[in-house]
């Protein structure tokens, strides 16, 4: 009983700290743009504007459909749509320091 006890804390640990993606990004601001193209390599676009510049990071993945279980037999099965999932995360840059970061998730279907 007690390991069991021990493999589900150890499990809300990993969940707990697996959740913290727009934290992790949040270090970023106020240091250097530099930083970001070491870790995350080059954007995908650079967008100007009157006070400095954005910096998006794009990533596409396709998911695709999966079967949703109801719990009971069905002839006919229920399936999710395949979707095309795209991460966005935007620095807004001001003078080569980072201002602020946004991350948006945008599901699509196909």
């Amino acid at each position: 009983m007690q390991v069991k006890k021990k493999y589900i804390l150890l499990f809300f640990i990993i969940l707990i700290t697996s959740c913290a993606g727009l934290h992790h990004l949040k270090k970023y601001e106020g240091s250097d743009i530099k930083l970001v193209k070491k870790d995350l390599g080059e954007p995908t676009s650079i967008i100007p504007t009157s006070t400095g510049e954005i910096y998006i990071y794009e990533k596409t993945s396709e998911l695709k459909g999966t079967e949703i279980n109801k719990g009971q037999t069905t002839l006919d099965p229920i399936l999710s749509p395949a979707v095309k999932k795209s991460e966005r995360i935007i620095f807004t840059v001001t003078n080569g320091i980072i201002i602020s970061v946004k991350k948006e998730v945008d599901y699509t279907r196909k």
